[in-house]
């Protein structure tokens, strides 16, 4: 029997090899036609032996030496009657096979929930009147009439609309039960072809459930529409006809599907959905165990024969790109020597580095951290790799006070937000400040007054801000992405987890899902900005819920880490360091997705929201929207760098983190967004020149910050020999660098010293700032709240900076000295 399933790595009997295999190989030499023999003594010792028929499987050779074997043409009749007849029921049984395998899985895919072809059906004179068929009621006959009748705008109004839709719920489902199969099943996301061996039912029934899922979450419009379809209201003539003879197109299917979707409202949209989940979840779950099971059995799958004295000619050798090569040396758990650096500072390719600075800005993460990033990487997520571990026992340390410190910040942070709201609601962006004579009680609790009027936690503000999260989670384990390599973590024995990064396809993705939803009607996206002040309290009210939940998790399940004793202070400092939910890294999945998506929507809110009200944008919104689009993608784009910094590697999930993300970032962040949203465009009307400047400043700001962090990280990248090119929107020019300089320290690390760091070692800071400043600059000087993000990250940079430099100092040593001669300016060249 041949032997073509991929090999493994098991050794064949006394037969060596150094080829690789070519994924679905045959033995037979297919450039000769011939089997392919080996001179090997004990493969014709085995093969004299072995008593087996030969032509196992009809119109397959086997690979034997052909001695010690009786002639299949010898073979009596009634041998060659039963295998024949097997043969013929193997052959009639795979037809039936073939039959389930190409016509149902094309059902199930692209089940029809409301029928494309209904309407064109419905005005056909020759099927409403049942006549004798005709080439002319065939589907192509059909659609004919229907463009004659109505013009060829009766495709994309009729029939494309219901295709569109069916087609893409297909999309979703398969796309998703492939994305998933592949974390459930290793090799099914790595393989060329077929897996072998073949996923194990439960990981297919369990992928094509959670693909049932979440397809049933975006079809449930769908369904509401065709629960509600009549083919009779499409061909409905409402107006009057100017003569008789003229012919009315019926309505629109999206007209149709808008107008149902309006009127049901989101409660229609999902009435009985908890039974459609059940369905579609075990549905699918039992279609695609079943599915995988026939394909392996009818072949499509090969199966591994274990008979001794079988040799198998040996693939083609195949070539690897450099590329490719580097990365499976680099990703490979097997240490290698790295070549050691030239004298003259320059790059050489394999030169391990460290760079002066690993800590990042708040709410973004340094992009400029190195990691190896693969294409959909052979590693599981949640794998680690060996480096040298090293301690980060610490549990005598504390920040921000110990436990009064942190405590006053878990309860003055979400207080500060809401007087900033009310600030920004009720007192014309100023600051709030009790009225003659009222006491600070009384103030207190008229502002609390005003909380609960404007910013209530509705049912409707959790509905946004829970989807959106839970969305972002679908999104996160459904879309492509790469895989990246953390830094080395004490308490794992010095591991590194593999981490999964899709942000910058999920961002672009949620921004087309959105685009939709609005044009449709089905979610307005003035809501965000409608509805902020409920959803911030939801915010903050979820940054508590969540704290509490990852602690009394990781309590449960045993997992502190680093702890002091203070309940206080490790409850806002986090109990566990490393949370999971499957391939979903809570920490990294916080940082990007939720604070910084939710930024960007808020401000493109706030412009359809003054293009509703006012029939234009202002050049103010559109400043921001610019800004806040370029600070979301970058976070995006460069999520794969997050993984090696401070925040991942050290610290814990807790309140300071998880509230940080969940309501800090959006919902201060965001104080310049909503002063322009509450106040007419006529009141920051500036000039042309000053908002011109402030688009220049922007862009130059960014392009430095964008180019900078990227010359670090790509320098790194080519230091370890894993240099790819990512173009992602936008590549800027000079984005790394082509000869870089450097100084070789002492202790084995790399100080950089060309590109912008060349100018100053902590450029990225100063540019960032000056993004910073710009954003409030552009709603002017009427408002103190617009300016708390700005301020906020001065003093957390500087603070940040002035620790990097003693921290190197002491790493570096005489190497810090001459590297700061060759680079002498911190932040401003020539200046400072």
């Amino acid at each position: 029997m041949i032997d073509d399933e991929r090999p493994t790595d098991e050794p064949w009997q006394n037969v060596k090899s150094e080829e690789t295999w070519e994924e679905g190989e045959e033995i037979l030499d297919s450039r000769h036609g011939a089997p392919h023999h080996h001179e090997n003594p004990s493969f014709r010792t085995l093969a004299h032996d072995l008593s087996t028929d030969p032509t196992d499987f009809e119109g397959q050779a086997v690979l034997w030496d052909g001695e010690g074997f009786e002639d299949p043409k010898k073979k009596s009749k009634g041998s060659n009657a039963v295998q024949g007849a097997s043969a013929a029921g193997t052959r009639a049984i795979t037809m039936q096979l073939v039959s389930f395998y190409f016509r149902y899985p094309v059902k199930a895919f692209m089940r029809l929930r409301i029928d494309y072809m209904a309407v064109a059906r419905a005005i056909n004179p020759q099927i409403q009147a049942n006549a004798a068929w005709t080439v002319h009621q065939s589907t192509l006959g059909v659609l004919a009439y229907a463009v004659r009748t109505h013009g060829w705008r009766f495709i994309p109004n009729q029939v494309l609309p219901p295709l569109l839709a069916n087609t893409s719920m297909g999309i979703i489902l398969y796309t998703s039960y492939l994305q998933i199969l592949q974390h459930q099943y290793a090799p099914a996301g790595h393989a060329t072809k077929r897996a072998y061996p073949p996923p194990p039912y439960w990981a297919t029934f369990t992928a094509g459930a959670a693909a049932g899922a979440i397809q049933s979450l975006f079809a449930a419009p769908l369904d509401a529409i065709s629960y509600r379809f009549d083919v009779n209201e499409l061909t409905k003539h409402t107006s009057v006809l100017p003569e008789p003879s003229m012919k009315l197109a019926p309505i629109s299917f999206w007209a149709y599907g808008r107008r149902i979707l309006r009127e049901i409202g989101w409660h229609g949209v999902f009435a009985g959905y908890s039974l459609s989940l059940v369905k579609e979840c075990c549905g699918y779950g039992l279609f695609f165990s079943t599915f995988e099971i026939t394909r392996s059995q009818t072949g499509n799958t090969p199966r591994r024969v274990e008979k001794p004295g079988f040799v198998p000619t040996p693939g083609r050798k195949r070539s690897m790109s450099p590329v490719k090569r580097i990365k499976k040396i680099y990703d490979s758990d097997e240490s290698y020597e790295k070549p050691a650096a030239p004298n003259n500072g320059h790059w050489h390719h394999n030169e391990a580095i460290e760079d002066e600075m690993s800590d990042l800005p708040p709410g973004i993460n340094d992009r400029i951290t190195p990691i190896p990033s693969t294409s959909f990487d052979m590693k599981a997520a949640g794998s680690v790799e060996a480096i040298h571990p090293h301690s980060d026992d610490d549990t005598d340390h504390v920040d921000f006070g110990g436990a009064p410190g942190v405590t006053a910040m878990m309860i003055g942070f979400p207080l500060l937000m809401w007087y900033m709201w009310v600030g920004q609601e009720y007192y014309d962006g100023k600051f709030p400040t009790p009225e003659k004579g009222q006491s600070f009680i009384g103030f207190g609790k008229h502002l609390f007054e005003l909380v609960k009027e404007g910013a209530y936690p509705s049912a409707k503000a959790f509905a946004i801000y829970w989807v959106f999260l839970i969305a972002q989670g679908i999104l996160y384990v459904t879309l492509p992405g790469v895989y990246a390599q953390g830094n080395a973590v004490p308490s794992l024995g010095g591991n590194r987890l593999t981490y999964f990064c899709n942000a910058y396809l999920t961002f672009w993705f949620t921004c087309g899902t959105f685009a939709l939803l609005h044009y449709f009607d089905i979610f307005p996206l003035q809501t965000f900005i409608e509805e902020i002040g409920p959803i911030t309290s939801v915010a903050i009210i979820s940054g508590f819920v969540v704290s509490i939940g990852a602690y009394v998790s990781a309590h449960a399940r045993g997992v502190q880490h680093r702890m002091t004793g203070s309940f206080l202070y490790d409850f806002f400092m986090g109990a566990e360091l490393n949370p999971r939910i499957g391939i979903i890294d809570m920490k990294m999945f916080f940082e990007v997705r939720l604070p910084w998506f939710f930024l960007f929507f808020t401000t493109a809110s706030t412009a359809v929201k003054q293009h509703q009200e006012y029939g234009y944008v202002s050049p103010q919104v559109w400043f921001i929207l610019l800004a806040h689009f370029l600070y979301t993608n970058a976070c995006a784009k460069g999520e794969e760098c997050i993984v090696t910094t401070w925040d991942m590697f050290y610290e814990k999930w807790g309140f300071m983190l998880i509230f940080w993300n969940m309501a800090g970032v959006p919902f201060t962040y965001h104080h310049c967004t909503l002063w322009l949203a509450r106040h007419d465009p006529a009141q920051y009307s500036w000039s042309t020149g000053f908002q011109a400047s402030l688009f220049v400043t922007l862009v130059c700001a960014y392009y430095i910050w964008d180019t900078c962090n990227s010359q670090k990280n790509n320098f790194r990248r080519q230091q370890a020999g894993t240099f790819v090119d990512y173009k992602r929107f936008p590549a800027l020019p000079w984005r790394y660098i082509q000869n870089p300089t450097f100084i070789k320290c002492k202790n084995g690390g790399t100080l950089l010293t060309s590109g912008w760091y060349r100018w100053a070692r902590k450029i990225h800071y100063t540019v960032d700032i000056i993004m910073a400043l710009t954003w409030g600059f552009n709603t002017g000087f009427s408002s103190p709240f617009p300016y708390f993000f700005p301020v906020f990250f001065v003093c957390v940079n500087i603070h940040r900076a002035t620790r990097d430099i003693q921290r190197c100092k002491a790493k570096y040593g005489d190497d810090w000295v001459e590297y700061s001669r060759q680079c002498p300016y911190l932040f401003i060249p020539y200046v400072w």
